[in-house]
């Protein structure tokens, strides 16, 4: 688009974007940040914008947490096995419903203290053309988390209960596991995941806010 000099600008900064540059230059999280084209009628001018978002969690009832790094959630893929309970039309392999059972391990509480999420290390090996974009396998970036097994967490109606509350490894019953590293992949690439995790060890960083809610619900009852 031609636009005539000194033409304002405006870029929205997502909120998760913390530490965002426009052209180096630090740009504010969760903001508008406003610039304008060149002084130099209708000569091209470059936005460069830098996301450079952290891997950030998200927090829920209990003191579970999930885990984020800019728009994406990252989930725990479990492996399964697929059994096909109902055909449409085509091959085996088109339009075919499935259950789902799993066969690796998924009962798993985070092990980093909720106010530093410098131990979850995100890599990315890039995107490859042509690649569908949520792919079931090679995924173009990933999350490694310090996790802990969590044996006690159990099974309802066959799915997995609630998360165990935080700290879920902190009560000698809970007997977990060593840490152990494992690798967390966006939500969308997987077909049987966990994406809401206990914390092993530290506080229930949610907790004060699930309590207050709960005594506005009383009052007002």
């Amino acid at each position: 688009m031609n636009a005539p000099a000194n033409t304002r600008v405006y870029l929205r900064v997502p909120g998760w974007a913390t530490e965002a540059t426009v052209n180096g230059a630090v740009a504010p999280s969760g903001e508008m940040w406003a610039g304008a084209t060149s002084a130099i009628d209708y000569s091209p001018t470059v936005f460069t914008v830098a996301f450079k978002p952290a891997a950030r969690l998200e927090h829920w009832d209990g003191g579970a947490v999930s885990v984020h790094r800019g728009a994406l959630l990252y989930s725990l893929p479990i492996a399964a096995n697929y059994t096909m309970y109902g055909h449409h039309f085509g091959t085996d392999a088109m339009s075919s419903d499935y259950y789902l059972t799993p066969t690796s391990e998924w009962r798993y509480a985070l092990d980093i203290d909720p106010a530093d999420t410098s131990p979850l290390a995100f890599a990315s090996s890039g995107y490859k053309p042509g690649a569908a974009p949520f792919n079931h396998s090679d995924w173009p970036n990933a999350i490694a988390a310090p996790l802990r097994l969590l044996p006690t967490w159990g099974i309802d109606a066959n799915s997995a209960r609630d998360p165990p509350a935080s700290p879920a490894c902190a009560a000698a019953a809970a007997r977990c596991g060593a840490r152990e590293v494992h690798t967390l992949v966006p939500h969308g690439g997987t077909d049987l995941r966990i994406g809401e995790l206990p914390v092993a060890f530290f506080p229930k960083t949610f907790a004060p806010k699930v309590a207050a809610a709960a005594a506005v619900v009383e009052e007002r009852a």
